[in-house]
């Protein structure tokens, strides 16, 4: 999970506050890593300023990296240079613009609600909301190991990745909306059941890598990416899922914690994670696309045609993965 959505300020709990300061305006006299992280600057505003600054870095750290493979695909387009990590084949640019599309999807959440990730009293609304943006999200990050658990890359593969993906991605957004619904359904509204289910999201998330790592060959076929890829992960959701209990907690100095290492660092290395993942597997496929350079002058377009239908037939001749299960 990637955070939680705030709550109705009516409805406080005794983790939901920031001390004598109010629950969303910061005050230099008194100020903690808890208000500093998540209040706002702005008075009577929800707008984190501070923690939308942070989570824009991985968009600008993703946009770095399109930038160059646009300017590489120019290359090769119009046969300047030979460029060997663009990644050519249809099935790797449709993911990363997936990918793209949940950088924007929690750049919108997180302008237009007041995002927390500990559990609190939340609306049903923000709740179910924030449960669809986790789906997607998940759909896309965890639908990439599974992706790289097939042998083929084809129009089968993608089709098969999507089903199971999206299921995936379906039980974590509705255990992050029941957490988040916590003070709705609990008994007395207790809280500590919604960090019970966080618990289960993120241990579920944890054993789905933990899988991909260490199943024998013979029960999971995996391609050489998605190892590091799921090492990654496999080591991020349980210092995720142990900063969400002491945010709950409220342990100040997680807070703080929470934004140096979820927010900024993973921040600026998931994107370059996924792109390095995706152009790694291109390379178990095709090796180093090395295209030549003819001198000759070619008409406007030809070469960008050319280019795009030899790298189609990828999804015929590499789909074979009629067998897989």
């Amino acid at each position: 999970m990637e955070g939680n959505i705030t709550s109705d300020n009516n409805m406080m709990s005794p983790f939901n506050h920031f001390g004598d300061i109010g629950e969303n305006e910061w005050n230099w006299s008194n100020l903690t890593c808890k208000s500093f992280v998540f209040a706002s600057i702005v008075p009577d505003s929800s707008f984190q300023v501070f923690v939308f600054s942070l989570g824009l870095v991985q968009v600008i750290v993703f946009a770095y990296i399109m930038f160059w493979q646009w300017k590489g695909k120019w290359h090769l387009i119009n046969q300047r240079r030979q460029v060997t990590s663009v990644l050519l084949v249809p099935p790797y640019t449709i993911i990363i613009y997936m990918f793209a599309g949940t950088l924007l999807l929690y750049g919108v959440l997180n302008i237009v609600f007041d995002t927390r990730p500990y559990i609190s009293n939340y609306r049903i609304d923000e709740s179910i909301l924030w449960g669809v943006g986790n789906w997607y999200y998940h759909s896309v990050v965890d639908g990439l190991a599974i992706f790289l658990c097939f042998e083929g890359i084809g129009w089968k593969t993608m089709k098969k990745t999507m089903w199971r993906s999206c299921f995936l991605g379906l039980v974590i957004g509705a255990l992050v909306t029941m957490a988040s619904l916590s003070h709705h359904w609990a008994p007395q509204g207790n809280l500590e059941y919604g960090v019970y289910l966080q618990g289960v999201s993120e241990g579920l998330l944890i054993l789905f890598y933990l899988a991909i790592l260490f199943l024998p060959k013979r029960m999971l076929k995996r391609r050489v990416a998605v190892y590091p890829y799921a090492t990654a992960w496999a080591i991020y959701h349980p210092i995720h899922l142990a900063l969400l209990i002491l945010m709950f907690l409220d342990y100040d100095f997680s807070f703080c914690t929470y934004a140096a290492i979820t927010t900024l660092v993973w921040g600026i290395f998931k994107p370059i994670l996924f792109f390095w993942t995706l152009k790694m597997d291109q390379h178990y496929f095709l090796g180093r696309i090395h295209m030549p350079i003819k001198k000759k002058k070619k008409k406007k377009g030809k070469g960008r045609k050319r280019m795009l239908r030899s790298t189609s037939n990828v999804f015929d001749v590499f789909d074979d993965d009629d067998d897989d299960d």
